[in-house]
């Protein structure tokens, strides 16, 4: 069901092998069964790890490489060794003693780190596929270890990569720190970097975390002189930039400049479909998040109808369903599914939460009442 449902981590294919092994001991195959799913699924769904998730404490720590390390050693012992030393090597993998397979793990680890390249291409796929801030720290930390090692400087494209996940996990002062030690290098800032920082400034749950007018007045000057700065540095906007800023305006309330935007840089911009429908999407979460429903809903329609190619991103669904979740309009939330259902637009994790928790807060007092009448 979690793999149907897009929502499977490899710790619950690690759970399935090690169950297996604990009923026997010599399962080898059906072990490396799950594991060749687990990479099929991991391989097919990149973007399905979860964000601060939290493995269960065990002697194993369902690091992302402990499957990996399982298998080979498992085809190492089918391979060279007499098939009656396998129940042995399995019982020290430590499902009651971990000390042997954690040995053999790190003897795998320390090779791998020898060879890592932290400025590689599989460097950028750890940070994408990190699982929480934790381990994203820990892996940060040791990419710097490593270029300290080696007398190198961290490429940009890696501090641009983990300050997107850094964002990912609504961990915004990560993302400015990183941002300067860009800027600290002498290098001059991509586009891509700045416009993970104008992300960073004008998320929602970053500005409700200022409270008041006089302080999100003051984000708002914040963010002003930003843009001032890159457009002085001379770095070109991307669709992406425009689309942000055009988020950071609705998101601030401030729609009339989110529109000047759209005027002034979306139609000029490499792509026009694509950046037309980053800057829907931000006027219409900017709508949702300072309660313009109503707004929103005009907005959406008059965007599906003048933009024929257009339909609302995910998260924007997830705007909406969240806002009718609180207000408990169950009728609004069965038309938002069917309309995500006629449209194709895909469902997420955060989607799949919202909905299953208003299902609960329907039929679970229906239930209770079915089985205690009395009360």
């Amino acid at each position: 069901m979690f793999v149907k449902n897009k929502i499977a981590h490899s710790m619950h294919f690690i759970q399935l092998a090690a169950n297996a092994l604990k009923q026997n001991s010599e399962a080898y195959d059906e072990v490396l069964q799950y594991w060749f799913k687990s990479f099929e699924y991991t391989k097919s769904h990149d973007f399905l790890y979860v964000n601060n998730f939290n493995g269960i404490k065990t002697k194993i720590e369902y690091q992302p490489y402990d499957f990996t390390n399982l298998a080979i050693m498992l085809m190492f012992n089918h391979v060279l060794l007499k098939k009656s030393l396998l129940a042995k090597n399995f019982r020290s993998v430590g499902y009651h003693d971990g000390k042997k397979f954690r040995e053999y793990c790190n003897l795998l680890e320390t090779d791998s780190q020898e060879r890592f390249n932290p400025n590689g291409a599989s460097s950028i796929k750890k940070i994408e596929n990190t699982p929480d801030k934790k381990q994203l720290d820990k892996f940060y930390q040791n990419v710097v270890d490593i270029c300290n090692k080696r007398n190198i400087k961290v490429d940009e494209k890696v501090i641009v990569a983990l300050m997107q996940r850094y964002f990912q996990f609504d961990e915004y002062n990560e993302v400015f720190s990183l941002f300067e030690t860009i800027m600290n290098s002498g290098v001059k800032p991509s586009i891509d970097a700045w416009n993970i920082v104008i992300k960073a400034m004008t998320n929602p749950s970053r500005i409700a975390s200022f409270g008041g007018k006089a302080k999100q007045q003051e984000l708002v000057q914040n963010f002003e002189r930003t843009l001032q700065t890159i457009v002085s540095s001379g770095v070109q906007f991307n669709g992406e930039t425009v689309g942000a800023i055009v988020s950071g305006y609705a998101n601030f309330g401030q729609f009339d400049k989110a529109q000047e935007y759209i005027d002034k840089y979306a139609k000029g911009v490499k792509d026009n479909g694509a950046v037309i429908s980053l800057c829907n999407d931000g006027i219409l979460r900017g709508l949702v998040y300072n309660g313009k429903i109503e707004e929103a809903e005009s907005k959406l329609k008059q965007f599906m109808e003048t933009h024929t190619q257009y339909k609302p991103h995910t998260h924007v669904m997830n705007d909406f369903l969240n806002y009718y979740a609180k207000k408990k309009n169950y009728k609004a939330i069965n038309g938002i599914t069917n309309f995500m259902r006629k449209h194709n637009i895909a469902e997420n994790v955060s989607i799949k939460t919202t909905m299953i928790n208003a299902y609960l807060r329907v039929c679970m007092p229906l239930v209770r009442l079915q089985i205690f009448p009395a009360f």
